[in-house]
This record gives C-alpha cells, sequence and structure tokens, in this order.
C-alpha cells in the first residue's frame, strides 16, 4: 500500500502460480443491480504481429434484467476482416455503459471506447491509435464523478516499443489528455493493466514493465493529477527477480494505494 509512491507493505505468498490459459476475445457483459461480469469466446485474435485474421470478432455489450435480455449491441470498426475486443466495462451513476478493448483500424489495433445510454443508444465512440501506429489495446476503464472516462492500455511508441498509455475523455467524448509512460531503460514492454480514478480526479494506473527487452517485468504504479501530469511511479520486483504481474488497483479515500 502507498500514498506517495513508496510502499508501505508488502506481502508475498505461495510459489510462483501456474499460468492460466486466456481467452483473448472478452465480451463484456452487465449483470443485474450493477454487478459486472465478463464472458469470453474463441481467442480470434492474431499471435502479437498485428495482422488481423480472416474471420470476424465483435466487441458485444448486453445488460440483463432479472426477467431476461434487455438489450445487446454490438461495435464493429468496419474496416477489412472486422476484429473488434472489448476488455473492460464499467456504468456511472445514471446508467449510461461504458465498454473499451480494441479494434483494427488501418491495418493495426487501436484503442475503441464506446458511451452507450441506459437504453443501449451508442451516444459516442473515441478510437486512440499511437504515435507508432501499431498496436494499441485499451485494457481497463473508468469514470468519474463528473462523467470524464478514463481508458489506460498498451500502446506503440514512435521511437519507444510498447508503452502505457492512459487517456482522459471528457463526457461527450472528446479527447482531454494522454499520458504516455516508457520504463527508463526504454526497450522493455510496459502494458497497463488497471486504472482508478479518486474523488479528486486523481489518476492511478497499474501494470506490468520491463526495464530492458532482456529484463523481466515488474509491478509499475503511476499516479496522475486530474490534468494528467505525473506525480510519482513505484516499481516492485519481486524477491525471486522475475516476472511480477499485478491484476487490479484500489485506492483508499486516504489515498492509499493497493
Amino acid at each position: 500500500m502507498m500514498t506517495s509512491g513508496t510502499p508501505s507493505l508488502i506481502k508475498q505468498a505461495g510459489s510462483p502460480p501456474s499460468i492460466a490459459l486466456a481467452l483473448i476475445a472478452v465480451f463484456a457483459v452487465l449483470l443485474p443491480q450493477g454487478a459486472i461480469g465478463q464472458s469470453t469466446t474463441n481467442d480470434q485474435r492474431d499471435a502479437g504481429n498485428g495482422t488481423p485474421p480472416s474471420s470476424p470478432a465483435h466487441a458485444t455489450s448486453a445488460p440483463f434484467e432479472l426477467s431476461g435480455l434487455e438489450w445487446v449491441r454490438l461495435y464493429s470498426s468496419g474496416v477489412g476482416a472486422p476484429v473488434d475486443d472489448g476488455s473492460a466495462v464499467t456504468t456511472d451513476a445514471n446508467g449510461n455503459v461504458f465498454v473499451t478493448g480494441s479494434s483494427i483500424g488501418a491495418g493495426f489495433y487501436d484503442y475503441a471506447t464506446v458511451k452507450y445510454g441506459s437504453d443501449g443508444t451508442e451516444l459516442w465512440v473515441s478510437r486512440y491509435n499511437g504515435p507508432g501506429n501499431d498496436r494499441d489495446d485499451g485494457h481497463d476503464i473508468a469514470v468519474d464523478n463528473a462523467g470524464n472516462v478514463y481508458v489506460t492500455g498498451e500502446s506503440h511508441g514512435e521511437t519507444t516499443s510498447i508503452d502505457y498509455s492512459t487517456i482522459k475523455y471528457g463526457p461527450d467524448g472528446t479527447e482531454l489528455w494522454v499520458a504516455r509512460y516508457d520504463a527508463p531503460g526504454q526497450g522493455g514492454f510496459d502494458r497497463a493493466r488497471a486504472i482508478w480514478v479518486d474523488g479528486a480526479g486523481n489518476v492511478y494506473v497499474t501494470g506490468e514493465s520491463a526495464e530492458s527487452s532482456a529484463s523481466g517485468h515488474d509491478f509499475a504504479t503511476i499516479m496522475y493529477d486530474t490534468n494528467g501530469v505525473e506525480q510519482w511511479v513505484a516499481r516492485f520486483n519481486g524477491t525471486a527477480n522475475n516476472d511480477d504481474y499485478p491484476r487490479g488497483l484500489f485506492v483508499t479515500r486516504r489515498g492509499t494505494c493497493t
């Protein structure tokens, strides 16, 4: 846990976990009473080289009531063989639904973030193509009390490899700022996995980050202020000096980040 980027407590238990098979094509599903769940389908994405498969996949959002299906919406970029994968979903106090993920663009994947009204009406779509014009995958999404939307994930840089890329959108989907993070060594892969926004609009992002192509991944957690200015970066390398992968992020009202 931390409030200033310095760990105050570290606990590590058990032997290195086995790696479970993860299906990449994740379809976002909303469940009753605002509970969030996910369903998966067969992996229809490429093996990491940015080339889309021949068969299409679409991001799907489907809220459910206890009595059954309420509405379903499909999003497709409409470019080539459409490959659009939802990665994360959230809602706001008004019942609007926000989905982010990756979507094929002009030959490569872009972030694609969609806002739907509570009745399923598509209100806006915002896409992000990183400076490297290569593969960009949105992994997590958050919404603040003012209706601003925050997305984080991984994005190819112009002169770097894969970097964190965190975006703030206004309530109407207008891009307000983009904050990118590349590890000090500037040679490894940096993938943001989770995002949190506190009541003051500060943004916290965590993921795995490698300082070089030959080094293992460490936790890398970043705090930005409401304007996207980096406040601190905290890195954690486990005692085994191997790969370390965070899977979530929680910030208390006191600003303690876990």
